[in-house]
């Protein structure tokens, strides 16, 4: 949903330039450069090295990560011995390290896992089904704050 949400608001934007009495020679481009049917559902970079980039998909009943280190100009998978899980829910990267970064899983093999090593493999640090965020303190990445969030049940109780 985000590249989505992105694609329309750049082409309100050109459009908005395109009429406004400052125009500038600007044409948004677009390359596919993952083409994958399925949804992406977070993106996240360091800012040591913002040229590494780490984004989750959605794939049906799984989930998969990809890291580019050329600014999103390729991509490979680094899911390697993740769990097969619902959904991530969040990326948080160490500011100091782009090899170091933990993710929030949704589903019954939920919870908090951590790469030291670029998504080379990944350690399960918290269990939980419901995570929904996580992020990795700026200075010293052995401390990790969580968020929880519980399921809709659809009745509203």
């Amino acid at each position: 949903m985000l590249h989505k949400v992105i694609l329309i608001l750049s082409l309100i934007f050109a459009f908005w330039l395109a009429k406004s009495p400052i125009c500038f020679a600007f044409t948004p481009s677009w390359n596919l450069v993952y083409p994958s049917i399925y949804e992406s559902t977070y993106i996240s970079s360091a800012l040591s090295n913002p040229s590494v980039i780490y984004a989750s998909i959605r794939k049906w009943t799984d989930i998969d990560i990809l890291k580019s280190i050329n600014s999103g100009k390729t991509w490979s998978s680094v899911k390697n011995n993740l769990p097969s899980a619902a959904d991530v829910n969040w990326i948080s990267v160490f500011n100091q390290n782009s090899d170091i970064l933990a993710i929030s899983v949704w589903g019954t093999n939920g919870g908090i896992f951590l790469s030291e090593n670029g998504g080379i493999s990944w350690s399960k640090i918290f269990s939980s089904t419901t995570p929904r965020s996580v992020a990795i303190h700026p200075t010293d990445f052995t401390t990790i704050y969580v968020g929880i969030g519980g399921s809709n049940s659809g009745d509203s109780g």
